[in-house]
């Protein structure tokens, strides 16, 4: 199985005339360019896409471009997920998981693996699968 990585590689719920500006930013971002990408994924996200708004907490999580922030990149992934970003979803239920950026908070990282997992995102569905803690089902 291809290793994904963490960003949003596609433009979903921007208008069409937005999509080429995120591809562009996707473009930068796939060069390492992240201070290029920056700018037109901020712009975005104030349209409120949500593929912006996921590539913004990745930045922020990773310091890929901007300075590490998790206040900020918990922010843009709730955004995101607000907006049904299956990626952001599962991004959240890792910082949850692992208290990365939050409390760790297993009940939080369960509900949100499982939102990720109802919108479609398959890592989190794998996970969900390999679970074998009847107490983790519980929650």
């Amino acid at each position: 199985m291809k290793k994904k990585k963490k960003y949003e590689l596609s433009c979903d719920a921007c208008a069409k005339e937005n999509c080429q500006n995120f591809y562009k930013a996707v473009d930068y971002m796939k060069s390492n360019q992240f201070t290029k990408a920056f700018p037109i994924l901020e712009f975005l996200s104030v349209k409120g896409c949500p593929s912006a708004l996921v590539n913004l907490g990745w930045m922020y999580k990773t310091g890929n471009g901007v300075e590490i922030d998790n206040g900020k990149a918990i922010n843009f992934y709730l955004l995101a997920s607000q907006k049904g970003n299956n990626i952001s979803m599962y991004n959240l239920a890792m910082c949850y998981a692992n208290g990365d950026g939050v409390q760790k908070d297993v009940g939080k990282a369960f509900e949100w693996l499982q939102e990720a997992s109802d919108n479609g995102n398959e890592k989190a569905e794998e996970i969900l699968s390999n679970l074998e803690c009847d107490d983790c089902r519980k929650i």
